[in-house]
């Protein structure tokens, strides 16, 4: 199936230049030109039933209704869309709303490869993950929830005023050492080209560093996952041990790769997808609590819980925790090789998961798995999860 794609732009010429940049590629792209948002949005709900696109690339600075405000109503109009926004310098407060609605940031004027490739990688994504409700669950997620006690930090109250500017960097950098749902966020902007050329190879602390506080300070949390959070005894549980899990595993993984003698490219990689290995278990505890705890109980109970726990996710959700994981990721772009080593760390057949390509992801797969030996194996935590919930005690804290 042809990728569908919507362009938009205020200016016509820079609407010609895409034209002309994906002509050789119009047997495998489907492409519309939208000049402004209002029009775009008439495009958009006259495809709505029946063809809608498979990704949105909007400018940001537009008249009427700049990108982050098009890209929402993109978001609440076809949910299973992916979003991207090209960008220039943008004013303050403007990158915070455009991370809550794109998935991924192009730096404008955007070069025609970087373009190209964006696009390819896009449409690679999509087929890795069957459409429907879940995927489209996915595409909506804004962040990941964060722990309470983070939240109340990474949302300015006015409280951190008698702290430096240098001890609130490190503070923040040292919960991006503990919270995936933080470190994600922050990983999205570095990866991606809205601060200008993408910062592929550093870890979630020097990602805030090279961001910088103020913007980084701007992003927030997402009310509607905190909200969840609050809900559910277990989904707040399993992030407690997520994180606490994650944590660890990342400076294993790290160590092990160290060890090895790599560079420090493959070390930032290596300790992502130690960091990262677990975000596919909060996406799936997240789109239903009650079901996931039903699952992870079941397989809990099984002599071989991690194969049982693979399969009953894919059976409940069409996707077990690894390709849900890897599949956010990507749609997020954080680097191939994070995203690789994810899914080949699960061991599961390839006709459930897509094949490892990125160099360095064999390497990555071997220090997950050392990693993973020299820490307590993930369902360690997740039995004390479900211990934590069924008590209703709130699990340790990460200091």
């Amino acid at each position: 199936m042809n990728l569908r794609i919507l362009f938009v732009d205020d200016e016509r010429y820079v609407l010609d230049g895409l034209r002309r940049i994906l002509r050789p590629f119009r047997h495998q792209w489907q492409a519309d030109f939208a000049l402004g948002p209002l029009e775009a949005l008439e495009l958009l709900e006259k495809a709505r039933e029946t063809n809608p696109p498979d990704v949105v690339v909007s400018d940001m600075r537009m008249p009427v209704m700049d990108g982050a405000q098009l890209l929402a109503e993109v978001r609440a109009r076809i949910p299973g869309s992916v979003r991207l926004l090209l960008s220039g310098q943008c004013e303050p407060g403007a990158i915070g709303r455009g991370a809550e609605f794109a998935h991924q940031f192009l730096s404008k004027p955007c070069e025609a490869e970087v373009l190209r490739t964006a696009l390819a990688w896009v449409g690679a994504i999509r087929q890795r993950l069957p459409g429907g409700r879940f995927r489209e669950f996915i595409h909506t997620l804004r962040a990941l929830p964060v722990l309470p006690e983070h939240a109340e930090f990474i949302t300015p109250s006015g409280e951190e005023a008698r702290l430096s500017a240098e001890e609130v960097a490190a503070t923040l950098a040292k919960i991006a050492q503990q919270d995936v749902g933080f470190a994600t966020k922050v990983m999205q902007l570095a990866s991606t080209g809205f601060f200008g050329r993408p910062l592929r190879a550093i870890t979630p602390a020097e990602a805030i560093a090279a961001l910088g506080l103020k913007e980084v300070r701007r992003l927030g949390v997402d009310a509607e996952n905190q909200g969840k959070v609050a809900e559910s005894p277990l989904l707040l549980a399993l992030l407690r041990q997520i994180n606490l899990y994650s944590a660890q595993l990342a400076r294993e993984v790290e160590s092990a790769a160290r060890e090895a003698g790599l560079p420090d490219s493959v070390l930032a990689h290596a300790y992502c997808a130690g960091m990262f290995r677990g975000v596919g278990i909060i996406v799936l505890a997240m789109y239903d609590p009650e079901v996931y705890g039903q699952i992870l109980e079941a397989a809990l109970r099984e002599a071989r819980p991690r194969q049982t726990l693979l399969a009953l996710e894919v059976e409940a959700f069409g996707a077990d925790h690894p390709t849900a994981g890897a599949y956010l990721l990507a749609l997020w772009g954080i680097p191939e090789a994070v995203v690789d080593a994810i899914v080949a760390h699960a061991e599961v057949s390839p006709s459930v998961l897509w094949q490892a390509s990125s160099s360095h992801a064999k390497e990555l797969h071997e220090f997950l798995q050392r990693g993973s030996r020299r820490c307590s194996s993930i369902f360690d935590y997740l039995a004390q999860c479900m211990s934590t919930s069924s008590s209703g005690e709130r699990g340790d804290r990460f200091n």
